[in-house]
């Protein structure tokens, strides 16, 4: 709640009395202003919290704040904007002070990788279109950033670092505006611990700015820290697959070392028994028709009968045959035996037969 008595409002926010007259505004279009603002409170309030989801929502939003404007800082920044001489505030009513200031509800969403910023800034603009070419505030010393076309850069005198925008939406029947910044963790951390500890008491005193301005390298040599080790680990990463890629590529490669070298062997036997076969063909050839049917029979009768068993079936089969022309005087009669016989024991079976008769 504001106070409305105007000298304790001047002492409690350091407005002097010069600047109070310089402002040319009265006490009572403040009280008039504060008045309306305090009834919408709680419809701007639950406007920030129906903002704050979406930006939530982005992958590299750490976390998000938001505040309303505390009403004696709107009266203050009110008479601050007139005696400075701004266009803007010169003009400002009850009626339109919600369009000319456009910070009463402010937001900050926290990142922890500097170059977060970029991937959250094309976000952003898919949400909203900003009102106002967005801000890049950076401190004395600091490199310009690179991706800065979409931006203002500007430097702080303070060494503030954060990255402002003027958005716009309409969660409730009216637009509203709304100021958005962004910033890293350490960004954030120092600008609190600088609001707190120089505002409102030691702000001109040059020990404390001092200390501070230390403090605040240290902030931005974190940042740059959290910068290195997040793009050491990405070349770890790298690296890392580089070697497993490297690795699955030599593993494929014995296997097919290994497959070319079975293919080798089995082209080796297979050139083997070809060549057994031709061997085979040429002795055939060689013999007595008589002989020849005969070997041809047992190598047949060898190859059913190789279904049985794990004997040495082929020379069985020769033995039986070789008896079996005891009891035949044809060489037909075996061949008859051998093409109509399926088995060693059908066979056995048709020379007992043979020999009965």
């Amino acid at each position: 709640m504001f106070t409305r008595d105007l000298p304790t409002f001047l002492e409690r926010n350091a407005i002097s009395s010069e600047v109070w007259e310089r402002s040319g505004f009265t006490w009572e279009q403040l009280v008039e202003i504060a008045d309306h603002y305090e009834a919408r409170k709680i419809a701007l309030g639950n406007a920030a919290e129906f903002l704050v989801k979406p930006i939530q929502q982005l992958p590299q939003v750490h976390s998000v704040r938001w505040r309303i404007k505390d009403t004696e800082h709107v009266l203050e920044k009110i008479v601050r904007k007139r005696f400075e001489g701004s266009s803007k505030y010169l003009t400002i009513t009850r009626e339109n002070y919600t369009e000319k200031i456009t910070d009463l509800i402010g937001l900050r969403a926290i990142h922890l990788f500097k170059v977060d910023c970029y991937r959250i800034d094309a976000a952003l603009r898919e949400l909203w279109k900003p009102l106002e070419k967005p801000i890049i505030y950076i401190r004395e010393g600091d490199q310009p950033p690179v991706q800065s076309k979409s931006f203002s850069v500007k430097k702080h005198p303070a060494g503030y670092r954060s990255i402002h925008y003027v958005l716009s939406s309409q969660p409730v029947q009216e637009p509203i505006k709304f100021e958005l910044q962004v910033r890293t963790i350490f960004e954030e951390g120092w600008s609190e611990i600088d609001h707190q500890i120089r505002y409102p008491n030691f702000s001109d005193n040059p020990l404390v700015s001092y200390f501070l301005t230390i403090f605040n390298r240290m902030a931005g040599s974190a940042d740059e820290m959290g910068g290195f080790v997040q793009d050491l680990v990405s070349t770890l990463k790298e690296a890392q697959a580089e070697v497993e890629n490297k690795e699955a590529s030599l593993r494929a490669m014995e296997n097919q070392i290994h497959e070319l070298t079975e293919l080798k062997k089995q082209d080796a036997e297979s050139q083997h028994i070809i060549s057994n076969l031709k061997s085979e063909i040429d002795s055939l050839r060689r013999m007595p028709s008589h002989d020849s049917m005969t070997a041809l029979g047992s190598r047949a009768m060898g190859r059913k009968l190789g279904l049985f068993g794990s004997v040495d079936l082929d020379s069985a089969v020769r033995k039986i045959v070789k008896d079996s022309l005891a009891y035949s005087s044809s060489a037909k009669d075996v061949k008859e035996l051998l093409s109509n016989t399926s088995s060693a024991a059908a066979l056995a079976r048709a020379l007992k037969d043979m020999d009965k008769k």
